[in-house]
């Protein structure tokens, strides 16, 4: 079984209200629970929440209010055939909690099975393609990895080319004088994670309490697809350009 995990706190700091701010007609939580539904692979998909308003907001989970109102913390309620409504536990719900927290407690109230499978989809990477979840479930099925993440490369500027500071002067060293120096081609690459896909077994998210674990493949993307809605640049970036996704 797949189980495509939305997670959606109320209280998140770099955009106020970010979940349910709008990129062109739809939320940006529904931008992720409308990939998850259209992913035929996809068995469930699950929105966990703390925030009602995140609830009234979403196309699929707005006549569901009541019912999450009445959810005890942690409880996972079946809304439809294919969807699930998760209420995040307060201490999972605040600035500093980590996601993998509330994974393992859904893990728990669902009562998954070791080899059953989940895509974590955050609703700050709005811009995936069903084709992309269809080419890593089909390489995760092939390889057998642990996990699979994606991510994109980090070249601009180049993480080579970074300088520390100590009282506003420049820490000198010959390694950061000869990388500031060197053609960018000539420095190794490197790569950050850009949000839109974490894919494991439940086996390995208990065993390493994360989805990064030791035999973990990467899933390379490209281009503006891999936009990560941190800020309100990001913001302002994503929604003049979402009609190239619609």
């Amino acid at each position: 079984m797949l189980i495509a995990v939305i997670p959606a706190r109320g209280n998140s700091q770099g955009v106020k209200k970010k979940n349910i701010k709008k990129i062109g007609d739809r939320p940006l939580i529904d931008w992720a629970l409308d990939y998850g539904f259209q992913a035929s692979i996809v068995d469930f998909v699950l929105l966990s929440t703390d925030d009602e308003e995140i609830v009234l907001s979403s196309r699929l989970f707005s006549n569901s209010a009541k019912r999450f109102s009445s959810l005890k913390e942690g409880e996972v309620d079946k809304i439809g055939e294919r969807l699930l409504l998760h209420k995040r536990r307060e201490e999972h719900a605040t600035a500093d909690s980590k996601t993998i927290d509330t994974i393992l407690d859904i893990t728990r109230n669902l009562n998954l099975s070791d080899e059953d499978q989940i895509v974590l989809l955050q609703p700050t990477s709005p811009f995936r393609t069903v084709s992309e979840l269809l080419e890593i479930h089909s390489i995760f099925e092939k390889e057998k990895p642990d996990s699979i993440i994606s991510a994109r490369l980090f070249d601009s500027p180049h993480p080579g080319k970074s300088i520390q500071l100590q009282n506003d002067k420049l820490i000198y060293d010959e390694k950061t004088v000869k990388n500031l120096s060197a053609p960018r081609q000539s420095l190794p690459n490197y790569y950050v994670f850009d949000g839109g896909f974490y894919f494991s077994t439940v086996k390995s998210i208990k065993k390493y309490n994360s989805f990064i674990a030791r035999n973990t493949l990467i899933f390379k993307r490209e281009g503006t697809s891999t936009i990560n809605i941190d800020n309100d640049l990001d913001f302002e970036i994503a929604s003049s350009m979402y009609t190239k996704y619609v």
